[in-house]
């Protein structure tokens, strides 16, 4: 897509386009501003989507030291041009504290100690020993982590597969999905 020479003009894309893709990109158009969202039970909703993802996404457009250092943004339906200005106008929410998560390597030497240990029972171990400035910072939920790494505690892995599997986003509320995940594992 980056080449100039390729006959690929246009990139159809989700949200994710505004994690951090270094394309060439002239001009983005959101064909809509409302993204379904998962609540806390499991249950579909629609929502706009928040200033601080339309300006990641709006970021890609225009990118210094490419062929487009200005860019442009649009939206696809005239009525969302308000509300995408808006969002662009404003500023994020600022963030006060930050999440943390045991890391792999942090576990492979809880695992070293604790060799019979599943996943799941070394992060209980690694959250509950853990101390955070909570003015700062908070422990991430781990159930939906700990939830995967149960399910494939059965399956031959080295620790470090099955901890970047347990990282995958998986909802465990729908079945297909988890017996996917389970199947690739």
């Amino acid at each position: 897509f980056n080449d100039p020479d390729n006959s690929c003009k246009i990139l159809v894309a989700t949200d994710a386009i505004g994690m951090g893709l270094n394309l060439s990109i002239r001009r983005i158009i959101f064909y809509s501003l409302i993204k379904p969202i998962m609540n806390e039970k499991g249950e579909k909703e629609m929502d706009t989507i928040s200033v601080s993802s339309a300006l990641q996404i709006a970021g890609r457009a225009g990118r210094y030291g490419t062929q487009w250092e200005q860019g442009y943004v649009t939206t696809f339906k005239p009525e969302d041009l308000n509300t995408l200005k808006n969002r662009l106008s404003s500023d994020p929410e600022p963030i006060t504290q930050a999440g943390l998560h045991p890391t792999a390597d942090q576990i492979e030497l809880y695992a070293y100690h604790l060799p019979n240990s599943t996943l799941s029972n070394l992060m209980d171990i690694f959250v509950s020993l853990s101390t955070v400035d909570d003015s700062l910072y908070f422990m991430c939920n781990i159930e939906d982590f700990k939830f995967l790494a149960d399910m494939i505690q059965h399956v031959p892995l080295p620790l470090r597969a099955r901890y970047v599997f347990c990282c995958a986003p998986i909802n465990k509320k729908m079945p297909f999905v988890c017996t996917m995940f389970l199947k690739v594992s």
